[in-house]
C-alpha cells in the first residue's frame, strides 16, 4: 500500500500523544468552566456604623411588616440553590449567613450602596448579573411583574452589553410568562439613572416580581411554593438560553 507506512506511523504517533494527554491533562483540567451568575437580592444595606437600612417596598401580610429585603433574600437563596443544581457557579450580594449589605459611608448612601453590588459582580467576572427585586406603588390595583434590562452600562463596546443583557432580559420575561401566575408587564428600561447598570460590566437584569401593595400579588410573593416556582423559571430561562448556545 502507497501509504500504509506513513499511516502505520501517524498512528503510533497519535496514539501515543493521546495517552500523554489523557494522563497530563484530565477531562476536567481542559473543559469549559462554569458560567458564573452573580445575584443580588435588592435592599437592606449596612453602613461603617452597623446601622441597619431596611428601605423598599414593605407591606402588612398576617399581622406583621413585612420588607422586600427579606422576601428578595428568599427568592434569591432558592435561586442559588437551582442554579447550583444545574452546574452553574453563582455568588450572590447576600446570603442567609450575610443577609445584609456593607455600604463603605457613615449612614445610608443607595448610590454608593448599589455601585458597590455592580462591582461585585464585576470583581467575580459574572457572565450574567441578576438583580431581584419586588415592585410598589401608590396604586393599590398596580400589579403585575417585569424584567429591565441595563442599557446604562459605562462600559462594553458598541452597545454589547445593552444587547446582550436585553436578550436575557427576553429570555428571562418569556420564561416567567409559562407559569409565574402575574401578569406579565413585559421588557423594560429604566427612565432613571440605575448605578448597579451604570457601573456594571457585565450583562444585566432586574426582575420586578409583582407589587408588593398589591393584596392579590402579596398573597403571590409570599407564598414560600411561588418563590420556589419563581427561582425555578427563573433558573429554567437561563439554561435554555445557555444551551442555545451550544
Amino acid at each position: 500500500m502507497r501509504f500504509g507506512r506513513l499511516g502505520l506511523r501517524f498512528s503510533i504517533v497519535l496514539a501515543a500523544a493521546l495517552a500523554v494527554c489523557s494522563m497530563t491533562f484530565p477531562f476536567e483540567a481542559v473543559s469549559k468552566a462554569p458560567p458564573t451568575v452573580v445575584l443580588d437580592p435588592g435592599h437592606f444595606n449596612r453602613d461603617l456604623d452597623g446601622k441597619i437600612t431596611k428601605d423598599g417596598a414593605h407591606a402588612v401580610w398576617r399581622g406583621r411588616t413585612v420588607w422586600e429585603g427579606e422576601v428578595t433574600l428568599a427568592v434569591s437563596e432558592f435561586l442559588r440553590a437551582e442554579l447550583e443544581s444545574r452546574g452553574i457557579k453563582v455568588f450572590a450580594t447576600r446570603t442567609k449567613k450575610s443577609p445584609y449589605w456593607p455600604i463603605n459611608s457613615h449612614g445610608y448612601d443607595q448610590k454608593l450602596a448599589n455601585v458597590g453590588r455592580a462591582e461585585f459582580a464585576n470583581e467575580h467576572n459574572a457572565d450574567l448579573f441578576i438583580r431581584i427585586h419586588f415592585d410598589a406603588s401608590n396604586d393599590p390595583k398596580a400589579s403585575g411583574f417585569a424584567v429591565y434590562f441595563n442599557d446604562q452600562s459605562d462600559y462594553g463596546k458598541d452597545g454589547a452589553i445593552e444587547k446582550e443583557s436585553k436578550a436575557w432580559a427576553k429570555a428571562v420575561s418569556e420564561g416567567l410568562d409559562e407559569a409565574w401566575p402575574l401578569e406579565n408587564l413585559g421588557v423594560k428600561r429604566f427612565n432613571r439613572t440605575i448605578y448597579g447598570f451604570k457601573y456594571a460590566k457585565t450583562p444585566s437584569i432586574l426582575i420586578e416580581g409583582g407589587f408588593m401593595t398589591n393584596e392579590d400579588d402579596l398573597s403571590v410573593i409570599m407564598d414560600i411554593s411561588k418563590q420556589k416556582l419563581l427561582a425555578r423559571l427563573i433558573a429554567d430561562a437561563i439554561m435554555k438560553r445557555l444551551e442555545a448556545f451550544e
